[in-house]
């Protein structure tokens, strides 16, 4: 498990200022945003032809303990929380809530969803002499996620952060920061590729105990993928400028592009992500959109 200070992004984004063009599609959509040589050129530069080609069609990515789901177990959760879980709250469907002294633990098995959280302590209820080190917490994240059943945890990447909060001294006017938490933030990647859908975020106490866990793992039930055709650069091309006609998106200029997976119905599937910030009120930047184009 690699820890790092960024978060990994597996496919260069880049963002490309495009030309003005105006365009209509056989419905009679006309755009005025985005032309068809600026959006060669940006698929180009972030390596949307490249990943969608040849080799890079092919992903392979291990035996069922690799693709496994966040298991619910709650034997291993109480070794996570060091508690025994002794109380049933609700049962929906297939979502399932329990409690123990200090926990609230939430299992929604449909959708792979784990949540656990300290319900009876805040970031401000710790001494200053209780404090552990960095190196401590990630591995403690690794192997709190091996209880949870993530048996794949050095095929992901990882971002470790230290929380923190200023307080102003009232008598001089200084602020002064105060380290109350950590974070460990996990994303899983295959062939270099960011795995949209599989997430994971812990939060420890500084003196190392668990604040919060919050995963989202489906489980992926194929060992291998790979596109249903090799495509050219020109249908490339065509069908994310046609997906764009029919989008918001198709008025942007300055947009940005990414080749991903993600996980849908327990398989993967190969998407192109254009996003970019629609216009908002009165010229001024609005909202940001992606549109998701599956091969």
């Amino acid at each position: 498990m690699c820890i790092k200070n960024t978060l990994f992004i597996a496919v260069p984004v880049i963002s490309c200022l495009l030309g003005l063009s105006a365009m209509a599609d056989e419905s009679g959509l006309h755009t005025n945003g985005i032309s068809e040589q600026g959006l060669d050129r940006l698929l180009e530069q972030s390596g949307i032809y490249r990943e969608m080609s040849g080799n890079y069609s092919q992903i392979e990515y291990g035996d069922d303990s690799y693709t496994r789901m966040v298991e619910g177990n709650l034997y291993n959760i109480e070794q996570l929380i060091g508690e025994k879980i002794d109380y049933r709250g609700t049962y929906e469907r297939d979502r399932e809530t329990w409690t123990s002294r200090t926990y609230h633990i939430s299992i929604d098995r449909v959708k792979s969803k784990i949540n656990i959280r300290n319900r009876s302590r805040s970031y401000s209820d710790q001494h200053a002499q209780e404090y552990v080190g960095r190196n401590i917490i990630a591995e403690k994240a690794r192997k709190d996620l091996a209880l949870l059943g993530m048996q794949d945890v050095d095929n992901t990447d990882t971002q470790l952060t230290t929380l923190m909060r200023a307080e102003k001294d009232e008598s001089t006017g200084r602020v002064q920061k105060q380290s109350i938490a950590y974070k460990v933030r996990i994303t899983r990647k295959l062939n270099n590729m960011r795995v949209w859908g599989q997430r994971a975020t812990l939060s420890y106490f500084l003196d190392g105990s668990l604040h919060k866990a919050a995963l989202i793992w489906p489980d992926i039930r194929s060992k291998s993928y790979q596109l249903s055709k090799n495509y050219t650069k020109r249908e490339l091309l065509g069908k994310v400028y046609r997906s764009l006609q029919q989008h918001p998106l198709g008025q942007i200029q300055n947009l940005r592009a990414a080749a991903a997976l993600v996980v849908k119905n327990g398989e993967l599937r190969k998407v192109i992500q254009i996003s970019g910030s629609l216009r908002g009120h009165q010229g001024r930047k609005g909202p940001t959109s992606v549109l998701e184009i599956e091969l």
